[in-house]
């Protein structure tokens, strides 16, 4: 049908044409396609982490963990850069250079040394997670909206 519309009103000749498409889009905007679930391995099988059951994703010696609400932790085959490209920004936040919060998992936020904060997200990581100086305004932001 899509395909007869443009072809009648000259979609993609002329500026006619591109006015359509952008009406076409503005209509059907493309939404993100954010991550919804992780495979994790265990042991000698794989499990199924949704998104909403991770608490966050911390780099430790140079690997990649997640941690997931109810406190298992389990390595993962992607880097932090990536994480946050997949991840829905409303609910997970890049807080530091080694840590991404889902930030519906925390249960605490502790003002610490120079401005900064302390999370203490569900799953009880055994690092300390500090909001960057950078990052604490778009931090209380995000929190606060």
């Amino acid at each position: 049908m899509m395909e007869k519309f443009k072809h009648f009103f000259g979609a993609g000749s002329g500026k006619e044409g591109s006015s359509i498409e952008q009406l076409i889009k503005s209509l059907y905007p493309e939404k993100p396609n954010y991550k919804n679930r992780f495979l994790v391995k265990h042991r000698n099988k794989y499990i199924s982490i949704s998104t909403p059951e991770v608490s966050c994703f911390v780099l430790l010696n140079q690997l990649v963990y997640l941690y997931a609400r109810d406190g298992r932790k389990f390595l993962i085959d992607m880097m932090l850069d990536e994480l946050e490209a997949t991840l829905d920004p409303g609910k997970f936040f890049r807080v530091n250079r080694q840590s991404i919060v889902n930030t519906e998992s925390i249960s605490a936020i502790e003002i610490y040394a120079g401005k900064r904060l302390r999370i203490y997200p569900e799953g009880k990581p055994e690092v300390e997670i500090i909001v960057s100086r950078e990052k604490v305004a778009q931090f209380k932001l995000l929190m606060d909206s």
